[in-house]
């Protein structure tokens, strides 16, 4: 029976997986997919997927209708996943993860591997920042909680590129207000980051402000009802 399916050959899979490093490319999870097995020396345990950016069949999440066959079997259309997270972004058809956020977790998993090669991993536990997000008259998106962001000491990290995107995710375009603390030369320059960055993704910015407040500012706060970043005191 003939599959209706563009799916991937073994070799496109193949390279998926190693350009990947075999790590799940969804910036906030870069699970290890791959370990050896404890019972059996020529065995492995693999929990990968290469899952397809748009559908691989009409119907499925994310279907584009304008590529060609050849276009939607190929690696551009492919990202390398866990499999819960390549389960996740099908959930619902797909409609809370866009081809173009997808997108954008390949090109900067990809961009990180580069970043890490022949770099070792360091055992040392680094103290993480985040930032409070707090929301009063939001409809939809992003409600009150914690995002992580980064580790000290401060600097604004791909992971940390990555979270921010996905918050201000729908709002390119959009003037964004960056804040620091007044006096604060640590903060001016977590903030200056966050700004460079930003406009390098074509978000208009406000900033970087300095502001006296009242009461101690810790950390890194968002505030999406008006799209303003405020930097305080490292925590």
């Amino acid at each position: 029976m003939s599959s209706n399916r563009d799916d991937f050959t073994g070799a496109t899979i193949e390279i998926l997986k190693k350009r990947a490093a075999f790590i799940c490319s969804n910036p906030n999870c870069r699970a290890m997919t791959i370990s050896p097995s404890e019972e059996d020396e020529n065995k492995f345990i693999y929990i990968g997927k290469a899952a397809h950016i748009t559908a691989a069949s009409e119907g499925g999440p994310r279907y584009d209708s304008d590529l060609t066959s050849e276009e939607r079997s190929s690696i551009n259309n492919g990202i390398f996943l866990c499999s819960s997270c390549a389960d996740m972004i099908d959930k619902n058809n797909g409609i809370d993860f866009e081809t173009s956020l997808i997108n954008d977790w390949k090109t900067q998993h990809e961009e990180w591997i580069r970043d890490n090669l022949n770099k070792k991993i360091t055992a040392e536990k680094e103290v993480q920042q985040v930032i409070n997000v707090t929301s009063n008259n939001q409809q939809g998106g992003i409600t009150a909680g914690v995002v992580n962001v980064s580790s000290q000491p401060r600097k604004f990290t791909q992971e940390a590129q990555s979270q921010l995107l996905q918050l201000l995710n729908g709002k390119t375009g959009q003037t964004v207000t960056v804040t620091c603390t007044m006096g604060d030369g640590e903060a001016f320059s977590y903030a200056t980051q966050i700004k460079t960055f930003l406009e390098s993704k074509n978000f208009p910015v406000n900033g970087v402000n300095q502001a006296v407040y009242s009461q101690p500012v810790m950390g890194q706060n968002f505030n999406p009802d008006k799209l303003e970043i405020v930097i305080g005191t490292k925590q």
